[in-house]
């Protein structure tokens, strides 16, 4: 279970640094955005059957990697205002 727990805190670690400043935050957000728009894409028009389990899979992994980045940045003060506002969408 503790090697389960250090991949968890690695993976944590990889995903979103502390030492990310502000703007690297709000950037890496867009990104984890625009991935998980690919994703949403993808799995809309995948026509053979055999990638649909790896569609569904890809969608949900970004899905989460997302939605964790933005309860991040919250924990830092990093508001959804300062990334929606400007983001280029």
């Amino acid at each position: 279970m503790n090697r389960e727990w250090g991949f968890l805190r690695e993976l944590k670690n990889f995903i979103m640094p502390s030492q990310y400043t502000e703007e690297e935050y709000i950037s890496e957000i867009r990104k984890a955005r625009e991935e998980w728009l690919a994703a949403q894409n993808y799995f809309e028009n995948v026509v053979d059957h055999a990638l649909v389990d790896y569609a569904i899979y890809e969608l949900e992994a970004a899905r989460r990697k997302y939605v964790y980045m933005l309860k991040q940045a919250e924990t830092k003060g990093i508001t959804s205002d300062k990334f929606i506002n400007n983001a280029n969408i």
